[in-house]
């Protein structure tokens, strides 16, 4: 029998079947995407507006980054600043793509209240009978399933859902970036045959650390901070999730003795830089945790956590599940309940 505190392991254990059998309802089912690329050959929109709060905020920054570098502007812009400070900045030439896995937080239902008839809205949620879903023109579900603890499975499916979006979106889907999205999935699996010893080299090296700093760039940064998130969540650790170029601007400051950072340093056009930035931080008497595919830096405050190599916008689906097993493994050992929210809920329903 299952204990009480295995449900957010299982979840977070079931990311590469529940994201491939996600990938695969869009892809063999055409009118899913379909009814995406017509919303942008029947309007050529100006902006895409990807929003959300939490978890499904962060999940956005590959598909943020992907319209971009294929033509599309598009940015990113927290629910609850869009509701309150830039609603102007939405009108029928704007796109707005908003994600919520449970679709009744309550800064978006407010959100598509106010802003909802003045352009098009494109929802991820986890199922059809929520807000968000039933108030939006276009609902993508993220077919996940129930999901008790912290955004896991819904974090990695929801980022998936968003990249095929932004692919039809731009008309630029093919099949290496399909390859790319299943190599992720592939790469989930590899590193959860051996998930156990990583996470027990991960937490030994870590202690006594007393802060946790993530650092990412790019795609990345939406990993340091879903990762700083769920530290905060399920293991009630100070965790802080921080863009690696805004960490040397002062905040690098704090790399001490007790000191901790993971910086995320996977294939990409930064990798030189953010390993540059844990040696640093090792120098100056911090621990530095690289998740990459490598193992350039050595040296007794240097962890090289290795994951498979993957094309830069995909890497995210793959480097949060270290930090989600971690925090599980720290509510374990300080005898916590993985997963249960005791100061708030898992939807946030008032400002």
């Amino acid at each position: 029998m299952m204990n009480r505190a295995d449900y957010f392991l299982e979840e977070i254990l079931s990311q590469p079947w529940v994201l491939r059998a996600t990938l695969d309802r869009y892809l063999e089912n055409e009118s899913l995407l379909g009814s995406v690329s017509r919303v942008a050959d029947q309007k050529r929109y100006d902006l895409v507006v990807l929003t959300g709060m939490g978890s499904s905020y962060f999940a956005s920054y590959p598909a943020c980054i992907y319209l971009n570098r294929h033509g599309l502007p598009a940015l990113m812009i927290e629910a609850s600043e869009l509701l309150h400070y830039y609603q102007d900045l939405i009108s029928d030439r704007v796109l707005l793509v908003l994600a919520s896995q449970s679709g009744e937080t309550v800064e978006v239902k407010r959100l598509l209240d106010e802003v909802g008839v003045r352009t098009y809205v494109i929802s991820v949620t986890n199922h059809a009978e929520n807000y968000v879903a039933r108030s939006s023109d276009l609902p993508l579900l993220l077919y996940a399933g129930q999901e008790k603890g912290p955004a896991s499975k819904t974090y990695t499916s929801t980022m998936g859902v968003l990249l095929l979006c932004a692919m039809a979106l731009t008309s630029s889907m093919d099949k290496r970036k399909v390859r790319e999205l299943f190599a992720a999935v592939e790469a989930t699996e590899s590193f959860l045959k051996r998930w156990e010893e990583s996470i027990d080299h991960l937490t030994a090296f870590l202690d006594p650390v007393d802060r946790l700093t993530l650092l990412g760039r790019g795609p990345s940064l939406g990993s340091a901070m879903a990762g700083s998130l769920i530290l905060k969540e399920a293991a009630k650790v100070q965790a802080e999730g921080i863009s690696a170029g805004q960490f040397r601007h002062g905040p690098l400051e704090v790399a001490s003795s007790g000191f901790g950072a993971v910086v995320f340093a996977q294939k990409g056009r930064t990798r030189d830089i953010n390993l540059r930035i844990a040696q640093d931080i090792a120098r100056f008497g911090g621990k530095a945790v690289i998740v990459g595919g490598g193992e350039e830096l050595q040296g007794g405050k240097i962890l090289n956590l290795r994951l498979p190599v993957l094309e830069e916008l995909y890497s995210p689906l793959v480097e949060i599940v270290p930090i989600q097993l971690l925090s599980w493994r720290l509510a374990i050992e300080k005898g916590l309940q993985p997963g249960t929210f005791d100061q708030a809920g898992k939807v946030t329903l008032y400002e």
